[in-house]
């Protein structure tokens, strides 16, 4: 076992009925996870406070200070974090009005959701649209059309492009409706 990745057996804090390894931080991906106490983090052992455990990635050794969040009991503070560096698709910490890296961002959900709105033939009319864009050199048009592809054949597609695609069609869909409205 390493350093950074700690059993939570608690030897920092007094924690004895948990074997688990810590996972690597779901935002970050380093091994730099640590199981807290609430005493630990505020450092101070008159309070009597040592009745909430987290884990967090260690900021001060390099890591970016994502947490499990605080829970009562100190096996499903170790699950919180474990379950949520499993969970490919998490809600993510918010730090400063950023993403985190791998974090995604929520819009990307209602992009996604948008888009598959259209139906399949929309979609492929869409496709056709792209690609024939593309082919005269629209470079927007040749990531649409791909991303588009992408999305139909089930491959992951980042929340950047979602976003991009989603807007693109908006934006063509209302500048129809303007055209249909100015005939």
């Amino acid at each position: 076992m390493t350093e950074e990745t700690k059993a939570a057996d608690g030897a920092s804090a007094g924690v004895s009925d948990s074997t688990q390894l810590l996972a690597p931080c779901p935002f970050c991906g380093k091994e730099l996870a640590t199981f807290l106490s609430s005493n630990e983090i505020t450092d101070c052992d008159e309070c009597g406070n040592d009745r909430s455990y987290t884990v967090v990635c260690d900021s001060q050794k390099g890591g970016c200070g994502g947490s499990s969040g605080y829970d009562t009991d100190k096996g499903r503070a170790v699950n919180n974090w474990n379950m949520r560096a499993n969970v490919e698709l998490s809600g993510g910490l918010e730090m400063h009005g950023t993403l985190n890296d791998k974090e995604p961002h929520q819009a990307g959900f209602s992009a996604r959701e948008w888009i598959f709105t259209k139906g399949p033939s929309d979609l492929l009319l869409w496709q056709e649209s792209f690609s024939s864009c593309a082919i005269e050199g629209d470079r927007l048009s040749e990531i649409c059309r791909e991303t588009l592809r992408r999305l139909l054949e089930g491959e992951p597609v980042s929340d950047r492009y979602l976003l991009g695609l989603a807007w693109v069609m908006v934006q063509e869909s209302n500048a129809e409706v303007s055209r249909e409205g100015d005939r």
